[in-house]
């Protein structure tokens, strides 16, 4: 039932959506008393959070610091890869590549964890549309072959097809690994905007990690002057993407998810 519901507030409290009915409203109402205001606040909403400089300040504020592979000792157990926009699953059974997703950074920084034997193995966990990971063709399930097309032994890679969101991929993860020696350690790899929430979850569950985010935003100080004014609609998808997780902090927390 969370789940359902959680989807259902999601849509209804995105930026995109109240901007958009405030827009329908005023034309709808044409005449009515306080339509311009009503029109002026979702033209504004749209210009500042289609800002790329405005939105690059807010995820460089919210992102988790970045961790370099060099400063990390290898002995971790395993490197737990989130998913959500790994690979593509939908491409068809007749695709003979893989189509990286816009989260792929993920998946590269577990190969790259592993390769340097930072980690003995990785856990990929998420689930995908049914008929797919029936067919062995969900997205956790394509990553790991990739993985193994680059090298990696298909026995160092295990697999969560069952979570549907953060708290079960931190409480399926830590049913798998009960009756682990309580030394062991782990490292958790999700995006930079995403982690805050992610290691709070799995913390909650008992199951302590150590960070290392991937897949961060653009930096401020990368944005060329002449765009800092002017919107665009993937500046607008990158705050929507950071809404999502200020909003589901305070929803797992309310909940005591984390």
């Amino acid at each position: 039932m969370f789940f359902y519901l959680s989807k259902l507030l999601d849509f209804l409290i995105m930026p995109y959506n109240v901007l958009l009915c405030m827009l329908i409203v005023a034309f709808f109402r044409p005449k009515k008393r306080g339509t311009r205001w009503l029109t002026g606040v979702a033209f504004m909403g749209i210009y500042l959070l289609s800002n790329s400089y405005l939105v690059a300040l807010l995820q460089k504020g919210w992102e988790y610091p970045v961790r370099s592979i060099a400063g990390l000792k290898p002995g971790y157990e395993a490197g737990i890869v989130l998913s959500g926009g790994l690979v593509n699953s939908c491409q068809g059974p007749a695709s003979d590549f893989y189509d990286l997703e816009n989260s792929s950074d993920r998946l590269l920084a577990g190969f790259f964890l592993y390769k340097r034997g930072i980690c003995k193995k990785l856990i990929l966990t998420g689930t995908d549309h049914e008929l797919l990971t029936q067919q062995n063709r969900g997205e956790v399930q394509l990553a790991k072959s990739l993985l193994v097309e680059w090298g990696v032994p298909a026995e160092d890679v295990l697999l969560d097809t069952e979570a549907r969101n953060t708290r079960e991929n931190a409480l399926f993860v830590a049913e798998m690994l009960k009756g682990r020696d309580k030394k062991d350690r782990y490292l958790l790899v999700t995006s930079a905007s995403h982690m805050r929430r992610a290691k709070a979850c799995f913390d909650r569950v008992g199951l302590q990690t150590d960070a290392f985010p991937s897949d961060f935003g653009k930096l401020p100080g990368c944005i060329a002057t002449d765009k800092k004014f002017f919107p665009t609609p993937a500046a607008f998808a990158e705050f929507q993407r950071l809404w999502h997780e200020w909003i589901g902090m305070v929803v797992y927390k309310i909940l005591g998810y984390c």
